[in-house]
């Protein structure tokens, strides 16, 4: 079985500050696409399949998370509903970027790396992309539905 890898493709930098307002709030986060920018995922939007270059395959998506340190413990899992088979769940540790307010971090350009042999054994099934964010002591999660589709 493949390793199963969370990488963050994080820039190099101090980690941003975060209003100490903002923890007074329920940690929240946010599950998006893109590579470069969070782009809103809607339910059931299709989620492109990649063949990285060490020949593995992974789906690229970005969070948006409020109300946790911006250095956190990001555990992803990915299942196949129509199978109920686990295409990744792994944990890892990421850096936040600065998001659009004070109280809002950011991360885009993130790879969950799929348990699969080909793009084409999953394409068109619905999965469900579940994040689960914990620092210190505060916890943020949430799910989205996303179709999977081979990239071009």
């Amino acid at each position: 079985m493949r390793h199963l890898v969370l990488l963050a493709l994080a820039a190099c930098g101090e980690a941003p500050t975060v209003d100490a307002a903002c923890f007074d709030l329920d940690p929240t986060v946010r599950i998006g696409a893109g590579s470069r920018d969070f782009e809103r995922l809607a339910d059931r939007a299709p989620l492109e399949v990649h063949l990285g270059p060490q020949g593995g395959y992974h789906v690229v998506y970005a969070l948006r998370p409020s109300g946790v340190n911006p250095e956190v413990d990001a555990t992803v899992e990915v299942v196949d509903r129509e199978t109920g088979r686990v295409l990744t769940s792994t944990t890892e540790w990421i850096a936040l970027d600065a998001g659009p307010d004070s109280c809002t971090l950011e991360q885009a350009g993130l790879l969950a790396v799929l348990d699969i042999d080909s793009a084409k054994e999953v394409a068109g099934h619905v999965v469900d992309l579940h994040i689960t964010l914990t620092d210190e002591d505060r916890v943020a999660e949430n799910a989205v539905a996303v179709r999977l589709k081979v990239a071009k």
